[in-house]
């Protein structure tokens, strides 16, 4: 995979949201340029791409995926991987705001770790909807490259 994973979301990063989007990202996160994924950006980006990969997965199948997805992060050009870092930061954040418990987003449980992502989704905040999308994106294309989730090929005896 190239180094535009996320490349449909132009070249100046892909939170492109109004001023309330870019005003509630930058409010809720001290943005480092240049810098990679903090602490708590990587737990929520583990326990994002648990919440979003398809269900049924082997649990040690699990981690080949996590370093794919942090993999194709670091090859996002960097106005896309300090914004997807940010919303990172923000989501690990953001459970109390969206109504649910007063947690981090890695300490929930699976089911609330959907249920938050998918308010996401749904949010009319670009900021949200876009982060949402570009997390989703990520997740999806390290769960279908690790040749861990692909069945062994059936040999002819």
């Amino acid at each position: 995979m190239s180094a535009s994973v996320l490349g449909r979301f132009g070249n100046s990063g892909f939170l492109k949201g109004g001023v309330t989007s870019n005003m509630l990202l930058r409010a809720a996160v001290k943005l480092r340029p240049g810098r990679g994924l903090s602490a708590s950006g990587a737990q929520a980006l583990t326990s994002a791409v648990e919440a979003l990969v398809p269900t049924g997965m082997a649990e040690k199948e699990m981690p080949a995926v996590v370093r794919r997805a942090q993999h194709h992060l670091y090859t996002l050009a960097p106005p896309d991987r300090g914004d997807l870092c940010a919303f990172l930061d923000l989501l690990e954040r953001l459970v109390p705001l969206l109504g649910g418990r007063l947690e981090r987003f890695s300490r929930l449980p699976l089911a609330a770790r959907r249920r938050c992502l998918s308010a996401c989704e749904r949010s009319s905040l670009e900021v949200l909807a876009q982060g949402h999308a570009a997390l989703r994106h990520l997740a999806l294309v390290a769960f279908m490259e690790a040749p861990e989730v692909w069945p062994a090929p059936l040999l002819a005896g």
